[in-house]
């Protein structure tokens, strides 16, 4: 079982939760951390894996952008259905009395008590770490050490015992006793609802276990999907052209037109077809450049598409 979970609505913050996943991924191992795009296998049934993953979690992560509490299509808010399974996640690690770590995107707001479903007001008492892009890496990194040090999930380079790692990552606790200690330790340490806790960095700081430096902004090239559909992206200072097309025949499938801020890609995306749903799209560069994350909405419904690019290789 993985060690951290990762919740998140693809509509939200899908783009930045899978950079995110890439450096805990990167800090803590592969096996340590489950998000569902990466973790359930082809065949599996969605609402099973999700249930195994938040029982043998140790601590969960609730990404929140600007758009987690919004209605979906039917004008409802999503977060106030029993069946949202958003909902069921969080509520799940409260119940079992898991660490629980809101993490704020793109200048996200802390949900109040009193805006959450009655069952989840307990969130709002564990204090929330903002993810900023301008200081990416040290937030990621004062993140990767709280869940270290006070939830106690070792990193991928050591173990328990303080030796060389074999890939994956394990709690660096022994017994149930241990961790009780430290998740009532967490509770105390943080304060009460609706701080974020976000310190900027001294400027001689060092960091004890730095990130690799991200790779330059480089959208432009060949990048397909999972489905082997090719994704031809084209860059002209901060205006973007994307020509989405079918593998094999190279018949067009979509095309669509965008502009660039740091490491996202926001455009509006035209299907090839009579009648098709005119669609809104965000990608977010990862970190090593190989991959762009992010989700199409539709602008009728507010159905969303999960969208996951990797680079061709030159």
């Amino acid at each position: 079982m993985a060690d951290i979970f990762v919740s998140y609505r693809r509509g939200d913050s899908a783009g930045h939760t899978g950079r995110l996943v890439d450096c805990l991924i990167r800090h803590f191992g592969g096996e340590a951390v489950f998000q569902d795009v990466q973790s359930i296998r082809v065949g599996s049934r969605w609402d099973d894996a999700i249930r195994e993953g938040v029982r043998g979690c140790r601590v969960l992560v609730a990404v929140i952008g600007r758009d987690w509490l919004s209605p979906g299509s039917d004008g409802l808010r999503r977060i106030d259905d029993p069946q949202d399974p958003v909902r069921q996640e969080i509520l799940a690690a409260l119940e079992r009395g898991v660490a629980v770590v809101p993490v704020l995107v793109e200048g996200a707001r802390m949900p109040a008590e009193t805006a959450l479903p009655e069952d989840l007001r307990a969130l709002a008492r564990w204090q929330a770490h903002e993810l900023s892009d301008s200081r990416w890496a040290f937030d990621t990194e004062r993140l990767m050490q709280m869940i270290e040090r006070v939830i106690g999930v070792a990193p991928v380079e050591r173990t328990a015992a303080g030796g060389a790692g074999t890939g994956g990552s394990r709690l660096a606790v022994t017994g149930v006793a241990g961790l009780a200690v430290l998740v009532g330790a967490a509770w105390l340490m943080w304060p009460a609802a609706g701080v974020v806790e976000h310190t900027p960095p001294p400027a001689d700081a060092p960091m004890t276990s730095p990130q690799p430096p991200l790779a330059p902004v480089n959208f432009e090239g060949s990048w397909y999907d999972e489905d082997a559909a090719n994704w031809n992206i084209n860059v002209r200072q901060d205006k973007v052209e994307i020509n989405h097309t079918a593998p094999g025949s190279g018949t067009s499938i979509g095309y669509a037109e965008g502009t660039i801020r740091d490491r996202t890609i926001s455009f509006d995306y035209v299907v090839m077809a009579p009648d098709e749903p005119h669609l809104n799209g965000q990608l977010v560069l990862s970190d090593d450049g190989s991959r762009l994350t992010g989700v199409l909405s539709d602008v009728r419904n507010g159905g969303n598409t999960r969208v996951l690019l990797h680079r061709r290789s030159r």
